[in-house]
């Protein structure tokens, strides 16, 4: 149930938005029990219930035919330059949806309202922004060089693909103007369809009206492509979502790493530790190999997930709706919102340019080079190829409610000594290396922690303050990065208390109590840790 929101302001509806809302009524959109535009606390623009929503309730709904989609623009009196052009405007092209959408918009606005479009145009916002439009200062607020690297890196590749569509659109003067082709208008509508537009359960890259208002939060609210008389079901979107994992897109990194796997682990350790143990190393390995298509797999699974039975096939007949999940409700006054996608708020910044004050996608990037985690760090020598070194960096997402077993069963990798049980290298068998192993993870967690210009409590402080919209989100976001942090050293910390426990008594139970004190979110944060002892 969400509350009314205190301090909201309704605001008047400007002129083009009404005319949007008219524009939309004649499509058959419908919005019967929300507001727009009201301002929240502390000044982003929002919609508000303006009457009771229960769950499984139909917050906005648009026809097939009143959405603006790839499709749509693709078929316009466009067509036969995106068909001369395919190496910038076909489905194979990278930035396709963006650039046939965006080329078929800015032609249309040039239109005003003789454009069919027009008054959906006309309304849209004039300056949405990403990371890619923060200044350089407002980007060291983030204390997170990947992302700011990503952001500039990602820009560059903004202005390539403008010069590569003027170059293309210039040769047909008589529909695009030189003013058309303006950077400016390139960026704003760039910026509108990639933080605008609905596409994963959708026909096509799609604008919503009315839909695209309501603002994004960790909610079951969400959108679906059915026939009107079909009744919605949340388990067509979530059915096959029962974790916090999020679903990040890759970004480009300052300092690249790489994914070494089971049987990278196992090839690292044997140059360090194995000599004579070759016939031990390839059962290890053979092991690894195989953990790792499981892996593979698994992820794969995650990534391409789609709901059983979703029929996304277009039809005029469909419409695209917004509903509430099945456990959720609105009272009058609160804000309204959807979900956008499992993103953390390193996502959110990079794509929308916000970050949300509490997110359960969340994780912090925590890298470090194979020689800091290896037992002996004098051996890292060993290790030296052609296309390795031990100084390469690699990767941990830490996430905010379970200890990161990757950190510390990479460790358990790189620590195995033959002569130890095979079963060593992938469980904790070997107790009181795994006690030097959890403190070492520690270090590396320490030091990441430390290696942060501000202080989690200094960026509290700060967060109690009036800041810059785009400065609270940066602090938000680097405060909950240095939390999670914090999180895992103290999982660490029960982690060390259960194996010092369970190294004495053997009792999984006993050794359980000991080392969370009645704490059900240690607890829970270690289960999958402890189950290993199980095993």
């Amino acid at each position: 149930m969400y509350k009314p929101f205190s301090g909201a302001e309704i605001l008047p509806i400007p002129d083009d938005v009404q005319a949007m809302y008219d524009w939309a009524a004649s499509k058959g959109v419908k919005w019967p029990k929300i507001y727009y535009p009201v301002r929240f606390p502390p000044g982003y623009i929002g919609t508000i219930a303006i009457d009771a929503i229960g769950p499984n309730e139909t917050v906005v709904s648009a026809p097939n035919d009143s959405l603006l989609t790839t499709k749509v623009a693709y078929n316009s009196e466009l067509k036969s330059i995106f068909e001369a052009h395919p190496d910038l405007f076909s489905e194979d092209a990278p930035s396709y949806d963006d650039v046939v959408i965006g080329t078929f918009m800015i032609y249309e606005k040039a239109k005003g309202l003789s454009s069919s479009w027009g008054p959906f145009i006309a309304y849209q916002p004039k300056d949405p922004c990403n990371t890619q439009d923060w200044s350089s200062e407002e980007l060291k607020e983030l204390q997170d060089e990947d992302l700011i690297y990503d952001s500039e890196k990602s820009l560059e590749n903004h202005i390539n693909l403008w010069k590569q569509w003027k170059s293309v659109l210039e040769k047909y003067p008589e529909k695009f103007t030189a003013e058309m082709l303006d950077y400016k208008d390139f960026t704003w509508v760039i910026r509108l369809i990639g933080t605008r537009t609905f596409g994963k359960f959708a026909p096509y890259s799609t604008f919503f009206p009315v839909g695209e208002l309501l603002n994004h939060d960790n909610v079951e609210t969400y959108y679906i492509y059915l026939s009107p008389e079909e009744k919605a079901d949340a388990s067509q979107r979530y059915s096959g979502i029962i974790d916090d994992e999020d679903h990040d897109t890759g970004m480009y990194e300052k300092n690249p790493t790489i994914e070494l796997g089971n049987e990278g682990l196992a090839v690292a350790n044997f140059l360090v530790n194995g000599a004579d143990n070759e016939t031990i190393f390839e059962k290890i390995k053979e092991k690894c190999v195989d953990l790792d298509k499981d892996e593979l797999e698994a992820y794969k699974k995650k990534r391409t997930y789609r709901p059983p039975n979703m029929d996304l096939t277009e039809s005029s007949n469909k419409e695209i709706r917004q509903v509430t999940g099945p456990n959720e409700s609105y009272e009058k006054g609160a804000e309204v919102y959807m979900s956008y996608g499992r993103n953390s708020n390193r996502q959110l910044l990079s794509v929308y340019g916000f970050s949300l004050k509490y997110n359960r996608f969340n994780y912090a990037a925590v890298k470090t080079s194979v020689k800091s985690m290896l037992e002996n760090p004098d051996l890292a020598s060993e290790m030296e190829m052609e296309e390795f070194s031990a100084d390469i960096l690699v990767q941990f997402k830490l996430k905010e409610k379970v200890l990161c077993n990757s950190l510390v069963g990479t460790l358990r990798k790189l620590w195995f000594k033959y002569g130890q049980p095979i079963k060593g290298f992938f469980k904790p068998v070997v107790l009181d290396m795994e006690l030097r192993i959890l403190a070492h993870a520690q270090g590396i967690l320490l030091g990441s922690l430390n290696n942060f210009p501000t202080t989690y409590e200094e960026d509290l402080e700060l967060l109690n303050k009036d800041l810059p919209l785009r400065k609270m989100f940066a602090v938000l976001y680097r405060s909950q990065v240095k939390e999670i942090i914090r999180n895992q050293i103290e999982y660490l910390n029960a982690a060390l208390r259960f194996v010092t426990e369970y190294s004495m008594t053997k009792d999984i139970s006993s050794s359980v109590r000991a080392a969370v004190n009645d704490d059900e979110r240690i607890e829970r944060a270690l289960k999958d840790y402890i189950d290993e002892f199980r095993e």
